[in-house]
């Protein structure tokens, strides 16, 4: 069975490594996951472009259901632990996925790629790349 223990901790944004089709990348950036019981909280704190600080969190059992959700114009979202060394969460508009984020760790577990994708509302799709680095403990 697949642990998401090498996901767990502080996470800090390379911003020269983002890739965004869609919209800028941040200026900086953190991200924390943390465990709740049988739920993984993800924490996400940043600074757009245009400098304004912006943060979002949310927590979701890594068991690929789909779990209640109010927010941002979602209904539902789901979280899948893959393996190891990839984990999912997507959010759904009734029973439209409109983004999937995959999160992959590097060997070393030094590094987390956050890839982020979904739907455009002219039939074409949008990824956003995010590099992040383990925070010094």
């Amino acid at each position: 069975m697949p642990s998401a223990d090498a996901f767990l901790g502080a996470w800090v944004l390379d911003p020269a490594a983002c890739n965004y089709s869609l919209g800028a990348p941040p200026r900086e950036g953190r991200y924390t996951i943390s465990r709740d019981g049988q739920a993984l909280t993800v924490r996400m704190e940043w600074v757009d472009d245009s400098g304004m600080r912006l943060a979002d969190a949310f927590s979701a059992v890594p068991n690929g259901q789909l779990q209640s959700y109010r927010g941002a114009g979602i209904d539902h979202i789901s979280m899948s632990l893959l393996d190891d060394k990839i984990l999912d969460s997507a959010a759904y508009r009734g029973d439209l996925r409109v983004m999937l984020a995959r999160r992959i760790l590097s060997a070393d577990h030094r590094t987390m790629t956050v890839v982020m994708s979904g739907p455009k509302g002219d039939g074409s799709s949008w990824e956003n790349r995010a590099v992040y680095r383990r925070a010094a403990s």
